[in-house]
């Protein structure tokens, strides 16, 4: 019996032992972090001249000591997706106890009410956290006789009803880069028409198709793209195609495309109208173009995109409206020289 009792009393300090070892590995910490993550889609630059990031800490507990903002600093240098992290001090002027405070990003994007700003480079990261600082007697005593503390922090993740749900060392604020491509005047994507016979000028549109694809971290839709051609009122790109024709030297412009943003053009030929006559396309400006296919496509960086479609005709027997160019001169004088003709022969008619 006593053997049955001290196996019992073993196995209870063991299993003490393994739940204050675990106690100790879930916290709380010597130190605790903010780390902080930048994403962007592929092709976007980072900011020439960085960005800083402030976390603010709003005291719960009554009475608790104010903690100074911490400041995350990204340099040019830092890649987008690697975290960059700063730990969270607070001076030696807390009592013995326990102390709470909510972490929260200050805002970006934001108008003064707190409402999201349409189209803003920068989102925030609106989690919050709670961070709980335990300071201790250390054990130990200064020189003076004075009482030797120990700091300890954890903190936790918070659920949807505010509250306490998973503790860690270290709270992961993440936010999106998605800056514009392109400005307010040059535009995010231009598209121009040119062809290599005057005859082509202006007689005929060209049917153009324009497709966008979503970066990872934007949408097209978000954004309040507009397009014009010309001089032309910009009128609102519904959803993520446009259809549109240019004659020679016209221009359409996107505005307002996110970068990273990913675009194919086609310039669907008609062969009925250009038949034999069309001899394919250069097209300039673009990552990858197919003048066979006369498709161009690339993803829009920092600057302007500008592409630029030159068509290749045939001079010869060109025909264009049902009409042979080259002939239409002759039929026309014929036809003058037929009706001078009709004319002449009626006056002699009226003589007789």
């Amino acid at each position: 019996m006593k053997f049955k009792r001290f196996m019992a009393l073993a196995m209870a300090g063991v299993m003490t032992m393994g739940m204050a070892a675990t106690s100790f590995a879930d916290g709380p910490y010597e130190e605790v972090n903010i780390s902080k993550t930048v994403v962007a889609n592929e092709g976007v630059t980072f900011p020439a001249d960085g960005k800083s990031f402030v976390f603010n800490f709003v005291a719960i507990t009554d009475d608790a000591p104010d903690i100074d903002p911490v400041t995350v600093n990204f340099a040019n240098a830092n890649a987008f997706e690697a975290a960059v992290t700063e730990a969270i001090s607070v001076d030696d002027e807390f009592a013995l106890g326990e102390y709470s405070y909510t972490i929260t990003e200050e805002p970006l994007g934001r108008n003064e009410d707190g409402s999201a700003i349409a189209n803003a480079e920068w989102t925030s990261d609106d989690t919050q956290y709670e961070l709980v600082i335990f300071v201790t007697n250390s054990g130990e005593s200064g020189d003076d006789g004075s009482i030797s503390k120990k700091y300890e922090y954890a903190i936790y993740s918070l659920k949807e009803d505010g509250s306490r749900d998973t503790k860690k060392n270290v709270a992961d604020f993440e936010n999106i880069y998605k800056p514009v491509s392109g400005d307010a005047t040059s535009g995010s994507l231009t598209i121009t028409k040119d062809v290599t016979e005057e005859q082509w000028s202006d007689v005929n549109s060209y049917p153009f198709t324009v497709t966008f694809t979503d970066g990872t971290y934007t949408s097209v839709e978000e954004f309040g793209v507009t397009y014009a051609i010309g001089d032309e009122a910009p009128q609102d790109l519904v959803g993520k195609t446009a259809s549109f024709e240019l004659k020679k030297g016209e221009t359409v412009t996107f505005f307002g495309l996110p970068q990273g943003t990913t675009y194919e053009i086609v310039e669907n030929n008609d062969n009925d109208k250009f038949g034999q006559y069309f001899n394919g396309a250069t097209i300039e400006g673009a990552e990858e173009a197919d003048k066979d296919t006369l498709t161009a496509s690339g993803v829009l960086g920092e600057d302007t995109t500008e592409v630029k479609y030159t068509n290749d005709f045939t001079q010869e027997d060109i025909t264009v409206t049902g009409l042979a160019i080259s002939v239409a001169p002759f039929i026309a004088m014929f036809a003058a020289v037929g009706a001078a003709i009709a004319l002449y022969v009626a006056a002699k008619r009226r003589v007789r």
